[in-house]
């Protein structure tokens, strides 16, 4: 049943007088997760066939950038009409999104083929490919995946300019700008979502590649190593800039002032975990996460933050090369560190609130 049936059932039953009244807004049912489910593997699975198909037929399209360009242009343009048409239905939204990811991979290796000596204008390109499909293509999932792309060829790019340290500390700064504005705007509030989950997942994966590049390159010249790693630290100070920036824009969202007994006590806490971000560069990325995700009261990212923080811990346990000995002492000593800091918040948040009641 759709909204005008719902609607012309309720006119029938108040013409026989059993209600009265306007008629409730119509909420349509969602299907059982596993039947969307289901439907969206098969969607995916129709799609494969069909570029099977587009792959044969569009041959030519390999042989050149243009033709390359323009095919997937045309992919990208079915997938919009595909997402405005589809309602809810499952099989159709998740077709119409490998449609459009498959157009995209068209334009990225007409872009490829057409400038292959340059990274940089490839990623130029991409980057404002997904920014136009972003705001063309209104669905929810199509633009986490936009924002995700947008920033995986933004690092691209901060790599070939031997950048890529500064990438994380930048996705922490667009994750924590998009978070805390989530409600500045209904009316952008599930592309602002979107954005927002597209910029945490980058964030990750950034902060994830830089550490394992960190434990593999070989660096040979010194100075080339000492350039690396101030840009490395630069980098981690944006992480921490993003963290505080966080805790200060909560606190005042929560009426609590800045400089108050209890915005210091969260200041010094953000404040230790931003300088052992130095040390530890996983450290900030993730309890931002986590400190977004409860601020806002949003489960997925909250979780999301918890097992960033839990892997990287774990990653960096076993990355230390010294005893075990070492290792239990430095777990021992962060432990009763972090039951220090738990006390010290607990009770000067105690002793606030026996002065405000007082």
């Amino acid at each position: 049943m759709n909204a005008r049936d719902a609607e012309a059932l309720w006119q029938r039953l108040s013409g026989h007088g059993l209600v009265c009244g306007a008629a409730p807004a119509f909420d349509e049912v969602d299907s059982p997760w596993y039947v969307r489910l289901m439907l969206g593997i098969a969607g995916w699975f129709a799609a494969l066939l069909m570029f099977g198909f587009i792959g044969a037929a569009f041959a030519f399209a390999t042989e050149s950038a243009a033709a390359a360009i323009g095919v997937g242009l045309l992919l990208c343009a079915a997938a919009w009409l595909l997402f405005r048409i589809q309602g809810a239905n499952e099989f159709v939204e998740q077709f119409a999104l490998a449609v459009s990811i498959s157009g995209q991979g068209f334009v990225l290796f007409g872009l490829a083929k057409g400038v292959s000596q340059d990274v940089a204008q490839v990623a130029i390109g991409m980057i404002v490919l997904q920014a136009a499909l972003f705001f063309l293509v209104d669905n929810f999932v199509h633009r986490v995946w936009c924002a995700m792309a947008a920033s995986a060829a933004f690092a691209v790019l901060m790599a070939d300019l031997h950048l890529l340290d500064y990438a994380p500390g930048l996705f922490a700064l667009a994750s924590a700008a998009v978070w805390l504005h989530e409600f500045h705007s209904e009316r952008r509030a599930e592309a602002m979502r979107a954005a927002g989950y597209g910029f945490v997942l980058a964030l990750l994966v950034a902060a994830g590649v830089v550490i394992a590049f960190g434990m593999v390159a070989d660096w040979g010249d010194m100075a080339d190593y000492r350039s690396v790693l101030v840009h490395a630290h630069i980098g981690r100070v944006l992480s921490g800039i993003a963290l505080l920036w966080a805790c200060a824009t909560l606190l005042a969202g929560q009426g609590l002032l800045r400089f108050s007994a209890a915005g210091l006590r969260v200041f010094v806490t953000a404040g230790v975990i931003v300088v052992a971000n130095q040390f530890a560069p996983g450290l900030a990325p993730a309890m931002l996460i986590v400190i977004l995700g409860f601020g806002h009261g949003n489960r997925l990212l909250l979780g999301s933050g918890v097992i960033a923080l839990l892997a990287y811990l774990s990653f960096y346990y076993y990355s230390l090369q010294t005893t075990l000995l070492v290792k239990s002492m430095v777990m021992i000593a962060t432990g009763l560190a972090l039951l220090a800091v738990r006390y010290v918040i607990r009770s000067g948040s105690a002793v606030d609130s026996q002065v405000n009641h007082a």
